[in-house]
């Protein structure tokens, strides 16, 4: 239902998006997810046909974004991060004027907007101004001018932003209710938001989709992500190489310790404290254990700093 590929934009000599390359299914709860800067609300704003792509490919229902927002016509939805409301309009008179915009008949157009603020629990202020709506009831209103014209795909630009404690969690039940129904590919840098509402997620960083084994895909771990092991030890290094390969599944760190001449220093994550057979493998490969240091839990904050490498995002 969405798609990009090698999707590139250039702002000047800043390269927002450098060589995007994602997908998601009809149905899906997808979110965008990176720091601040990372390249969402400009991947956002192609695909609602709202910014023209510099290199690549942009589709959305099957239609080409670049082709503008007249072209996916009332295929998409969306919402920026400032919802886009006239403050002298009421809130019924405004989503009427976005359904015809969104092509949907003028006959249609009253049962759909009254069928639009009552799923969005906005009934009691549809005679009410826009200008005069509170944070929270502005970003409501927002998704529902996003939803009136009944779209497959809807985007969602940081859809929480601003939003006290009670009213992310009726928003992302608000959303949650979508699964289905719609697409939704929302942005926002809370990795516990995206834990908690979307199927699958695209990590961002510097403009581009990044990979690892453990958001396979798509999905995000389970938020406990195992413990970080760290030893000191004396002896040969392929031979302490083999004799910890059985229990690392990933690539561990190995170098000279900074302090120990002739020591080496290890550090490698498992998915339960292995502190224990570590140590046996070491001592029966006939190495000196010098240092075992606590076995340091990870989570999913430690993850996300990983994959990102805490580059500052340009």
């Amino acid at each position: 239902m969405i798609e990009t590929q090698g999707l590139v934009k250039q702002f000047g000599r800043v390269r927002a998006l450098n060589g995007l390359t994602f997908r998601v299914e009809a149905g899906t709860i997808a979110g965008l997810l990176g720091a601040n800067g990372a390249g969402k609300t400009t991947t956002l704003s192609i695909l609602a046909g709202r910014l023209a792509p510099g290199q690549g490919l942009a589709r959305v229902a099957g239609l080409d974004a670049a082709g503008g927002a007249l072209a996916l016509g009332s295929a998409v939805g969306f919402l920026p991060e400032t919802p886009p409301l006239y403050a002298e309009m009421r809130l019924a008179d405004y989503l009427a004027f976005a359904a015809r915009l969104r092509g949907v008949p003028k006959q249609e157009t009253g049962p759909r907007v009254e069928e639009t603020l009552a799923a969005l629990g906005l009934a009691d202020l549809a005679g009410r101004r826009c200008g005069g709506l509170s944070h929270g009831m502005r970003r409501r209103a927002g998704i529902a001018q996003a939803l009136v014209h009944r779209p497959p795909v809807l985007l969602l630009d940081e859809p929480m932003a601003g939003l006290d404690p009670a009213q992310v969690v009726q928003f992302r039940q608000l959303i949650a209710s979508l699964r289905g129904r719609h697409t939704v590919l929302l942005s926002t840098h809370q990795l516990s938001e995206a834990a908690k509402l979307c199927d699958k997620v695209v990590l961002m960083c510097k403009g581009r989709a990044v990979e690892d084994p453990r958001l396979a895909n798509g999905s995000l771990p389970a938020r406990h992500q195992g413990y970080t092991l760290r030893l000191t030890v004396r002896g040969d290094e392929p031979r302490l190489r083999q004799a910890l390969a059985p229990l690392v599944s990933q690539t561990f760190d190995l170098s000279p310790h900074p302090l120990l001449p002739g020591a080496l220093a290890v550090q490698f994550t498992a998915a339960e404290d292995l502190r224990e057979e570590a140590a046996r493998r070491v001592v029966e490969a006939g190495l000196g254990l010098l240092e075992l240091g606590a076995a340091e839990e990870q989570d999913l904050e430690a993850l996300f700093l990983e994959l990102t490498r805490q580059e500052p995002i340009s």
